[in-house]
């Protein structure tokens, strides 16, 4: 990648990367001590807290990409509201997908915190949970500045509602909560049946959460392709248990 729009964000407390290229999401107003809970999206927040944004911004990972790479669509010019990576196809819907994966209480919880939080219709979000098939993941995206300041605002009060309504102030009370329900959270098999990959409740529940907003507010949605670098084993694993 060439373009000089990229910018490379470490995330999660990462003690690896410096460089006067890369910027960290352990300075300012920051979660990054959570990146266990949250995954990419400390790196979201501290943007949406701390970077000076122009008209727009995006995200995507080290090894998950948008296809187009160094021709990334201007949103200043285009009549549309977001760029989404195309939708992972699944064999159930998206709440039993998530069921089958995670533990379904916390999505039948973020639901009623928008329902009864925020005011999104019940019928809205059943739509999403219990009659698609299909689902916007990876916590990829472009968008206008204004929306992703209104979706920040949107996320990070839901996720932080989950956090206080469980008790857990810190990654360990996250473990902690996990080895109370083991029976919820264990019950899969290889790779989802592990404490690291169950921590990452927050930005599983932020997958689920970006498909009702970007309904909810009936944005003017672009689909691309998208790509993922890695072994056969980890492509499986991204597709299947995200």
């Amino acid at each position: 990648v060439t373009d000089e729009s990229y910018k490379i964000l470490s995330v999660g407390n990462n003690t690896v990367l410096y460089g006067d290229n890369i910027i960290r999401d352990d300075s300012g107003d920051n979660i990054s001590n959570m990146n266990g809970f949250y995954c990419e999206l400390t790196g979201h927040y501290w943007v949406w807290k701390n970077y000076d944004l122009k008209d727009w911004v995006g995200f995507c990972h080290y090894r998950r990409l948008f296809s187009f790479m160094d021709n990334i669509p201007n949103l200043s010019n285009e009549d549309y509201d977001i760029i989404v990576p195309a939708p992972l196809i699944f064999d159930q819907c998206v709440f039993d997908q998530y069921a089958i994966c995670h533990n379904g209480e916390d999505l039948d919880y973020v639901k009623w915190v928008m329902v009864y939080k925020y005011g999104i219709p019940e019928e809205l979000i059943n739509q999403v949970f219990y009659e698609q098939t299909f689902a916007h993941c990876c916590n990829m995206f472009i968008t206008k500045k204004e929306i992703f300041n209104e979706y920040c605002s949107f996320l990070f009060d839901i996720l932080n509602q989950y956090l206080l309504d469980h008790n857990m102030k810190d990654i360990y009370d996250v473990y902690q909560h996990i080895f109370d329900n083991n029976e919820l959270y264990l019950k899969h098999g290889y790779p989802n049946n592990h404490y690291k990959f169950q921590s990452k409740i927050g930005g599983a529940l932020g997958e689920r959460i970006f498909n009702v907003w970007i309904k909810w507010k009936n944005l003017n949605v672009k689909v691309e392709d998208w790509f993922i670098i890695g072994s056969k084993y980890e492509e499986q694993r991204d597709t299947d248990f995200l």
